[in-house]
């Protein structure tokens, strides 16, 4: 809307003091000469009517005043010019331009970055005057590419060598960086020009930023209509399990997950696996409209070492998210030590043994000895140590033990007839100190496992299968869980049959009841497999290896490595959550080497963290201690880059447009608040400076017309 608009309209009720100078004007008497006359006593009165009149005189100079104060009023009511008018006013001053060009794998697709560059150069062949400009690339991070620059062949040159990268798109970092600009800019006007393709899957809601008021935001959308496009989005590895004597299988069963992002499906899409360079195998599959197919690969034996595996797609108008990497090897052993009474039958531990035997993501060497032959070097480089009916060692062994704990080591207590009666001694009661009572003992039909804790990882299989309800426990022992402790699991009549201690970096898991089929029949039902291979992970505390990340993740490299094999270098501490301890590979410099040959160095007085930016397989390793073997990182692009569905336009602007201001300057006018219009064109000045110009123009006229009335 065109015209003239005010900012404190209410002021303008000061125009009625514009009657002021016209009543003065009207109440002004006219001057008459004094005759002087002898006597008037023998003159006769005669009455006479009049007719008193009222006329203005001096109209340059009644106008002068009701103009004078017309222009004080108007400005102080903050007068602003909208529309076409306003803009050209406003237009007078610098400008502050931040250009976001979003080079998300995306912008690959067809034309859409030839017609971004192109939009973005526009702006630079734009810059007039004292305008300046900052050009900011984003991804799922921003990179501000210059300092605020008026130098248009500067800043066209930077255009020219920018390039789409492997990240996918987040809107909320670049709406930072232009903040950052523009809070510390002093030219007069503010301006973000957006150029992407604007994909729904970039908005992550509104972000934690507005642009400062005042601040033109412009949106320039380079996307055509959406093309079909499918990706593989991931790659489930399942091992085949390893013999009874501890041995784990070396083959592996690989299924891709290939995610149809368009609305139609697609038919004779090919999908081909490959390990180590060489193509293994290919299947030709049709994809569902707008949904995951799993294509499931035959069984493949792995070489020793690491494998490099890669799924390829039939590529299609989007092609980095048709290739998927992963990184997949021989299953590592990790190291259990199975304590047993000293005599003990051999159905004592049969099952446990068993039980982990039978493990393959992770798989267990299993190492049994008795409280008798137990030694502390037992305990090197073990995982998980499982006291089976015995009481915690002492001594030396029992100072090894709370060491491994303390490290990030796990133990798994099993109680039966030879656990102790009282609370536990020894340097492991000093972490999990647990009060251990009487045994019950339940004759007849026994009671159930009544309550489990589904949300716990232990439990976290069991949700929508197992019921262990139907094991029957004869016997267990009293357990009272220390501070901090937590009951995972209870029997039907209230006592608690499992308990997780966290203790020092590590954790100790207490089940109150033997594991043989004497105590109880759970050795022999469904739900006894999946719980000791899960008390076993959780205990040991160390996940097994992601196969892949993606571009832009952050990536611990010495915990990446250690997961992968690396030789820690204080072998008798175990590392928490596979993060590498001591002073040798946590504390060493790294260096990542990217698939394109870049190199980077990760410095040792800083944590190990790498971002990487390249799609493919990274190679990272120490550059000191006893393990400087590299080890492959494979990077995959983000999969929901691929789904093109376009934003709302009205959502994006709404959320990151200028700051809200106080609700009586919200009032939305061309260009900006009404606030802000005025404050750019500040009319206000040049009233006011008309109104001191005038006011001396009059003082003068007045003065001149008093002199010649004399």
């Amino acid at each position: 809307m065109n015209g003239l608009g005010f900012l404190a309209p209410a002021l303008l009720a000061g125009l009625a003091a514009i009657l002021v100078p016209i009543v003065l004007h009207l109440l002004q008497r006219e001057r008459h000469d004094v005759l002087e006359f002898p006597s008037l006593m023998f003159l006769r009165q005669i009455p006479q009517e009049t007719t008193k009149r009222r006329r203005l005189r001096h109209w340059l100079l009644l106008a002068a005043r009701c103009l004078l104060l017309a222009l004080l009023v108007a400005a102080f009511a903050r007068p602003f010019l909208r529309g076409r008018a306003g803009a050209a006013v406003a237009s007078r001053g610098a400008r502050e331009v931040v250009v976001l060009l979003d080079r998300s794998y995306s912008m690959g697709l067809g034309d859409r970055w030839a017609r971004a560059q192109s939009a973005a150069r526009a702006v630079i062949d734009g810059l007039d005057g004292d305008d300046r400009a900052t050009l900011v690339l984003f991804d799922h991070g921003a990179q501000t590419l210059n300092e605020p620059s008026d130098d248009q062949d500067a800043l066209r040159e930077l255009l020219a060598r920018a390039t789409p990268g492997a990240g996918a798109t987040r809107y909320g970092p670049a709406l930072r960086a232009a903040q950052g600009v523009l809070e510390e800019s002093d030219r007069a006007r503010r301006e973000v020009v957006v150029v992407s393709d604007f994909q729904q899957a970039g908005w992550d809601g509104v972000p934690d930023v507005r642009l400062p008021p005042g601040t033109e935001l412009r949106r320039v959308d380079v996307a055509a209509a959406p093309a079909p496009n499918a990706a593989v989005v991931g790659v489930d590895v399942a091992r085949a399990p390893g013999d009874l004597t501890g041995a784990a299988g070396d083959t592996v069963i690989l299924t891709a997950r290939v995610r149809n992002f368009a609305p139609e499906p697609l038919t004779g899409r090919t999908v081909t696996l490959e390990l180590n360079g060489r193509t293994l195998q290919t299947r030709a599959v049709d994809l569902p409209a707008a949904g995951v197919t799993p294509v499931v690969f035959d069984a493949v034996a792995l070489p020793p070492g690491e494998s490099r595996g890669t799924v390829r797609l039939a590529a299609d108008a989007l092609p980095p998210d048709d290739v998927h990497h992963f990184v997949v090897g021989r299953a590592q052993l990790r190291r259990v030590v199975l304590v047993e009474p000293a005599g003990a039958p051999e159905a004592t531990s049969l099952y446990l043994r068993r039980a982990l035997a039978l493990a393959h993501d992770p798989a267990y060497a299993v190492v049994a000895r008795t409280t008798r032959s137990l030694r502390a070097a037992d305990l090197d480089d073990a995982a998980l140590v499982v006291l089976n009916d015995v009481p915690p060692p002492d001594g030396d062994v029992g100072r090894r033990l709370a060491a491994l704990v303390r490290g990030g080591g796990g133990v798994l207590a099993v109680l039966g007839d030879r656990s102790a009666d009282a609370r536990w001694s020894g340097p492991l009661a000093e972490l999990a100190p647990i009060d251990l009572g009487r045994v019950r003992d339940r004759r007849g039909a026994g009671t159930a496992v009544g309550y489990v804790d589904r949300t716990h990882p232990v439990f976290a299989p069991f949700r929508d299968a197992g019921d262990f309800a139907a094991v029957r426990v004869f016997r267990s022992r009293d357990v009272e869980p220390p501070p901090g402790g937590t009951v995972l699991a209870r029997y039907g009549d209230g006592p608690a049959a499992l308990v997780d201690i966290p203790a020092g970096k590590g954790r100790v898991l207490v089940w109150s009841s033997a594991m043989d089929n004497r105590w109880s029949d759970l050795p022999v039902q469904p739900v006894f497999l999946p719980l000791v291979h899960e008390l076993a992970r959780h205990a040991a505390g160390r996940p097994p290896a992601a196969p892949a990340v993606h571009v832009g993740d952050r990536v611990d490299v010495a915990r990446y490595a250690a997961l992968h094999g690396l030789v820690l270098p204080d072998a008798g501490t175990a590392a928490p959550e596979g993060a590498v301890t001591g002073t040798g590979a946590a504390r060493a410099a790294w260096l990542a080497i990217a698939p394109s040959g870049r190199r980077v160095r990760l410095e040792a007085d800083a944590p190990p963290v790498l971002e990487p930016d390249e799609a493919g397989f990274w190679q990272v390793r120490a550059l000191s201690g006893d393990d400087t073997r590299p080890r492959p990182l494979a990077v995959n692009v983000d999969p929901a880059e691929g789904d093109l569905a376009p934003l709302d336009p009205a959502a994006f602007t709404v959320a990151v447009g200028p700051a809200p201001q106080h609700a009586a300057d919200t009032v939305a006018v061309a260009g900006g608040t009404a606030v802000e219009r005025e404050r750019r064109q500040s009319l206000w000045w040049y009233l006011l400076a008309a109104a001191l110009l005038l006011l001396g123009v009059e003082a003068a006229y007045a003065n001149r017309l008093s002199v010649r009335t004399r």
